[in-house]
């Protein structure tokens, strides 16, 4: 710190001092004019005073402006004198020229270009431009409209509905054609014609089309009449397939379900064959068993794809054993329709001849129980016996197998 007073100290002594203070006289006279003093003393009265109050400033603001409108209407007025007279200078200058035209077409010299004594003179040219003029529109509105579709122009001249029939707008001859001929469609004359008319194409497309699928049939009957025997037989097999495959679809089911069902049955009645086993040796032997109960029942338990191997086996015999029995029941079946159908008209001439039957049906006569091959309680118990012994289900007959 002392350091840096002691260089303060020195850059003071080398900074020169400030000059001493001068009076503004010193400096020289001002560039700019005195003011008056005459109007700092008008300023100073008690008139100039007054006139600074609110109401003297509001009266002096609406002469100024009244004094503003009045000019705005004055330079208005002049601006609509000097228009006329702009006007009408120019009305007699361009009367002037055209008299001059006038007097002077007779000297126009046919070499001259741009003459128009063809037309009989300067003073015809605009009618023979506005004529042409209006034949291009005409002409330029007549090809627009012809290249219109048909659906166009009806909506052109819906459009200009009115303004055509106040002759408003240009109607050439294309216009005054189709007006022509939809005001013909519309009559009820054309309307029955064209109706009359649609029938006929109608009947006529509908003879071509039968006439047309005739022939191709014929075309098929005789190009089929070698081939076509052989592609129904395939047609009828492969229907044949098809309704052998679907049925085998249910039938699939079907018999997982009836496979399902017994393999439950087969469980539960196993559990209990062991659990006889079980206590027959335990009350035979006083052994203790060093697995447990549920252990116990699971090791005797025949294993799950031998029991399925063996099940499919079985009920596959079953079902074949059981064709004989259907065909018997199917023959009792009919028997007992037959019997029955008999007993009903036997009844029925008795109430005709007046007589009171004492029953419709005999007690003796049953239906016919249809035969399952889903196996009881002692079948089921039979084939885990069998089971546990080993794979012994039922076979088919080997002859039979050949034979299918």
């Amino acid at each position: 710190f002392r350091d840096c007073v002691q260089a303060w100290k020195f850059v003071r002594k080398i900074e020169p001092e400030l000059p001493p203070l001068a009076t503004l006289e010193s400096l020289g006279p001002s560039e700019e004019p005195p003011f008056p003093k005459e109007k700092v003393l008008a300023n100073s009265t008690s008139q100039a005073l007054e006139h600074c109050k609110r109401q003297e400033r509001l009266n002096c603001i609406a002469s100024r402006a009244s004094d503003l409108r009045s000019r705005h209407l004055q330079v208005a007025e002049q601006r609509k004198e000097r228009k006329a007279t702009g006007l009408e200078v120019k009305r007699e200058h361009a009367q002037k020229h055209a008299g001059t035209d006038i007097n002077h077409v007779g000297s126009v010299k046919p070499d001259d270009p741009g003459s128009f004594q063809d037309i009989r003179g300067q003073k015809q040219s605009w009618l023979t431009i506005l004529a042409i003029a209006g034949f291009a529109h005409c002409l330029k509105e007549e090809m627009n409209f012809g290249k219109l579709s048909c659906r166009q122009k009806n909506r052109h001249i819906d459009r200009h509905s009115k303004d055509i029939a106040a002759k408003t707008i240009f109607c050439g001859t294309l216009m005054r054609q189709t007006i022509e001929i939809r005001e013909k469609l519309t009559l009820p004359a054309a309307v029955n014609g064209f109706a009359l008319l649609s029938c006929m194409l109608a009947k006529k497309v509908h003879v071509t089309q039968r006439r047309n699928h005739a022939k191709v049939m014929s075309f098929c009957l005789t190009s089929w009449s070698t081939s076509g025997v052989l592609f129904t037989t395939m047609k009828r097999m492969a229907h044949g397939i098809r309704l052998l495959q679907r049925s085998w679809r249910e039938w699939r089911v079907k018999l997982r379900k009836m496979l399902n069902q017994v393999t439950s049955r087969w469980v539960a009645l196993e559990r209990q064959v062991i659990v006889r086993e079980l206590r027959e040796a335990s009350n035979k032997s006083k052994a203790v068993e060093t697995l447990t109960y549920e252990n116990q029942i699971a090791l005797k338990r025949v294993e799950d794809h031998a029991r399925l191997h063996f099940l499919i086996h079985e009920m596959r015999a079953r079902r074949y054993f059981l064709l004989p029995k259907l065909r018997i029941w199917a023959e009792e079946q009919q028997k007992w329709e037959a019997t029955s159908l008999q007993r009903k008209r036997e009844m029925e001439c008795i109430k005709f001849l007046g007589g009171q039957p004492d029953e419709e049906l005999p007690l003796f006569l049953f239906v016919p129980p249809a035969p399952s091959y889903q196996p009881d309680q002692l079948e089921i118990v039979d084939m885990i016996f069998r089971a546990r012994k080993g794979d012994h289900y039922k076979n088919i007959p080997e002859d039979c197998i050949v034979r299918c």
